[in-house]
């Protein structure tokens, strides 16, 4: 194994490949390899022989190994620390992949107040190894288990949603920030619902590659509106099947996110775009829920 590793040194120097090296796209790299091994590409089943793996019982580890010594490296970890810690996401995405974690750990729990089969996958590492990070850093700790205020926060406006398009015949939803919402997969929705996804663009070049891998079907119609802005969401539903004069739910469960002129602009343009009859909900957090004994 040591000469193979050698003769794979000399033919990917470090000079010429090791800097342009990126972590998703080894992972991505993974995962394909992986899906051939699976298919019995023979393409692939020549790379892990030539990398000395065994394709028996072959997992997504021993694809990262496989890739880390075509790379150059002996090992995945050694792949890693060449390319260094992955820069910080930005806030908003970031937050998204953390609650999205915190689904995933409710949906394991046994009497779970919600199942979301998509959130793990949308959490990726980074989602749950900051949700590790902020339970071990938090009280009172939830180390065992899943957050219970995101965990009770969501359940409610699962509940809420459904209510508020079964009671007033409303057929648009409106999430907005959505991040890594999967509630268009998850619920049951009424025949000829539209729910309207707003965000930016790396959110959803993160959530859409994911939702595409894992071949997730929507239960309703689903579409999704990049934004710069949270709050251009007036100027970002003229782009879709939006009909503002019908009644609609918006959803702005991540609000506390938003800058207080965004906030504001964006509850501007809800009072115009919300017809008599349309829903509203938001989670507000306020400096008495701060201070409050329980936080």
């Amino acid at each position: 194994m040591a000469t193979s590793f050698s003769l794979l040194r000399t033919q990917v120097s470090k000079e010429d490949a090791l800097p342009r090296l990126n972590l998703e796209h080894q992972r991505k790299r993974a995962r394909e390899l992986l899906n051939g091994v699976r298919r019995r590409d023979a393409d692939a089943l020549g790379r892990i022989v030539r990398a000395g793996a065994a394709a028996q019982a072959f997992a997504l580890h021993d694809a990262q190994l496989v890739i880390a010594r075509e790379t150059g490296f002996p090992n995945w970890s050694t792949l890693k620390a060449h390319i260094g810690s992955e820069p910080l996401e930005r806030p908003l995405l970031l937050a998204a992949r953390v609650m999205a974690a915190n689904r995933a750990a409710e949906t394991t729990r046994r009497d779970a107040l919600y199942r979301d089969p998509l959130a793990s996958d949308l959490a990726g590492d980074e989602g749950w190894s900051t949700l590790l990070a902020v339970q071990k850093s938090s009280w009172p700790g939830y180390a065992s288990g899943p957050d219970p205020y995101l965990t009770i926060l969501t359940r409610f406006f699962d509940d809420a949603l459904i209510d508020a398009v079964h009671r007033t015949a409303i057929t648009q939803v409106v999430v907005v920030p959505a991040g890594m919402d999967t509630r268009a997969f998850r619920l049951e929705w009424p025949s000829g619902v539209l729910l309207f996804e707003v965000d930016t663009a790396d959110v959803f070049a993160h959530k859409e590659q994911v939702l595409r891998r894992l071949g997730a079907q929507p239960r309703c119609g689903r579409h999704t509106l990049v934004t710069r802005s949270h709050a251009s969401l007036k100027r970002a539903l003229r782009r879709t099947p939006f009909d503002p004069a019908r009644r609609t739910a918006f959803l702005l469960e991540r609000l506390q996110y938003l800058r207080p002129e965004g906030a504001d602009r964006l509850f501007r343009e809800l009072t115009e775009l919300a017809i008599d009859g349309s829903w509203v909900g938001f989670a507000h957090v306020t400096n008495e829920t701060l201070r409050a004994d329980f936080m």
